[in-house]
């Protein structure tokens, strides 16, 4: 190709001609001179060319030379092998530096906006300097023959070019499109997520996190950490949110060595908060749902370079790979809810714990929790309309403990404990004035609940016949649900009979009865007797401290309902 002088302007002609090896372009050298002389200011005899650094080129438009070298470059007068080589190289050092600058600027974002403007930024940068760095080359290239350069050179510059191009497209419709959508939405769009929201509970020992999770999360938890330092355990009941948010709240747990507990539900992002536990606890019933990372709503399950800090999130936390790969190939509009048993295989779980050990939380503030609704939790249970109906006072007394331990988020097992001592203490009255029927009945479910606790807890059963002789740690032991069922449908009964007039007997027709029990159970286990004198000297022998308990209790049901109930009703009367 044959560079038309005519185009050039004087200045350019007689750079030309001052850089054209004339030995080996005896041909284009002689038409430069003639260009010259048709112009009315130049003569090629008089012409001396002025020298023109190296790596400077002419261009076929018709701007003069600028002294500015990055206009220069952008109109292709820097020579092939300085565009191509070194401002080929110093680009791609400026994106290294940028981009590193760009990370740590999203590192220290403190605001959704502020993150947004730094998302933002990076591609309109990137095109503002490869749109410089592409025109200025593929002009360059252009050139390069009329300079004395060989086509082939310019024609492989033009093609590597544009495979960067394409390369650069790709990677922008792939990742740069979901960056600047994530940035726009940061920027400009409301917030839909919950806002994160903390609640310290137990006595200051634990905190509740619920609601999503954002970028300056970290600053309200560890705020909270500073005033509340026997905060040991973070209970954890998000719907997710930003990963980045999710990583600084993991950052604070870890070095406050907090220990993370779910009661019922962790999503998305959560499930990196929850993996930075010290110890890592499940409550029963609860459920953990994972999925790939997103950037702008567009899941990141099949991009390996931006699904990457999820990956070494899980992988830093310890969980094993086979579970990430897993987790990685769900799309984030879609969730993975793994059984308890493939959790604690994958090392995601450390234990499953019963709730009710751990503090209250109901996923809201503590003005929630209200006199009417704990009310109505308490009247689920038939037992309870019983005494709202007739014990009003002592109802009063179980409401307000539990709605004041709830607000306060004591574990539900002190409060289960605090209204279990209201009612035994309320026990004698309800028994000192029931019916002979509801008292018989009731006593016949106590009974078998002795039976039950006496395979597994001996001395659980005494306790029921001798709470003072026996331990309280033996106080109040678990039994089965459909027992435990019989046991309040049996109070119940008992409460809805109460009535104040209620007949016993005198001492002295009670100590007959009873000495005639103790007469009969002497017959059958005289071993018995001695037993009820001195229940402590039995704490050894639990069986049969256990076994004589159920042989009194039994006793009492030997007579007919009448008496049964009158004597047993006399015995709490006194």
């Amino acid at each position: 190709m044959q560079p038309d002088y005519s185009q050039y302007s004087a200045a350019e002609l007689v750079e030309a001609l001052g850089t054209i090896d004339q030995q080996a372009f005896p041909d284009r050298t002689a038409r430069l001179r003639e260009e010259i002389a048709t112009r009315d200011s130049l003569t090629p005899d008089t012409v001396t060319p002025a020298p023109v650094p190296a790596d400077t080129a002419y261009s076929t438009d018709t701007h003069e030379i600028s002294g500015n070298w990055i206009l220069r470059y952008w109109r292709g007068q820097i020579s092939l092998p300085v565009s191509y080589w070194l401002v080929g190289l110093g680009v791609t050092l400026l994106f290294k530096i940028l981009g590193y600058l760009l990370e740590v600027n999203v590192e220290r974002a403190n605001s959704r906006s502020e993150l947004g403007l730094y998302l933002l930024s990076i591609y309109p940068l990137l095109l503002i300097v490869l749109t410089w760095q592409s025109v200025g080359l593929f002009r360059s290239a252009l050139n390069h023959p009329a300079r004395g350069g060989t086509v082939g050179w310019s024609v492989a510059a033009i093609f590597m070019l544009c495979v960067g191009l394409v390369v650069f497209s790709v990677d922008a419709v792939r990742n740069g499109i979901p960056i600047i959508k994530e940035g726009v939405e940061l920027v400009f769009d409301d917030n839909t997520a919950p806002a994160t929201s903390l609640r310290v509970l137990n006595q200051g020992t634990e905190i509740e996190l619920y609601g999503g999770i954002e970028v300056g999360s970290e600053v309200m938890l560890e705020a909270a950490l500073k005033a509340h330092p026997e905060v040991n355990l973070i209970h954890l009941h998000s719907v997710g949110g930003r990963l980045l948010g999710a990583l600084r709240l993991a950052d604070v747990i870890r070095r406050y060595g907090l220990t993370t507990y779910v009661k019922e539900t962790c999503y998305s992002s959560c499930t990196v908060v929850y993996l930075a536990g010290k110890t890592k606890l499940l409550g029963s019933d609860a459920n953990l749902y994972f999925h790939s990372a997103s950037i702008g709503g567009a899941s990141m399950h099949n991009n390996a370079d931006l699904g990457q800090a999820l990956f070494d999130a899980y992988a830093d936390a310890g969980v094993a790979d086979w579970f990430i790969y897993k987790v990685q190939k769900v799309p984030n509009q879609e969730f993975l809810n793994p059984s308890h048993s493939e959790l604690m295989k994958a090392g995601v779980v450390d234990r499953i714990v019963d709730p009710d050990q751990f503090g209250f939380s109901v996923m809201d503030s503590a003005d929630s929790i209200t006199t009417e609704s704990v009310e109505a939790g308490l009247l689920t249970q038939d037992f309870m309309v019983a005494m709202k109906a007739q014990d009003s006072m002592t109802f009063a007394d179980m409401l307000a403990v539990n709605l004041d331990g709830m607000r306060e988020g004591l574990p539900l097992q002190k409060l289960k404990r605090e209204t279990a001592r209201l009612l035994d203490n309320r026990l004698p009255f309800y028994f000192a004035h029931a019916s002979n029927e509801a008292l018989v009945s009731y006593w016949q479910v106590v009974i078998d609940k002795m039976d039950a606790l006496s395979n597994h807890s001996p001395l659980g059963c005494a306790a029921i016949a001798f709470p003072e002789a026996v331990p309280e740690t033996h106080h109040s032991p678990e039994v089965s649900y459909n027992l435990r069922a019989r046991e309040l449908a049996a109070l119940a009964r008992v409460i809805n009979s109460l009535k104040q007039d209620r007949a016993g007997y005198t001492a002295a027709q009670q100590q007959a009865l009873i000495s005639a029990l103790l007469d009969k159970i002497q017959q059958q286990q005289p071993v018995f007797l001695d037993v009820y004198t001195e229940p402590e000297a039995y704490l050894g022998q639990a069986d049969l401290l256990c076994q004589a308990s159920i042989a009194m209790q039994r006793g009492f049901l030997d007579f007919d309902t009448a008496v049964a109930g009158q004597l047993l009703r006399s015995i709490y009367t006194q």
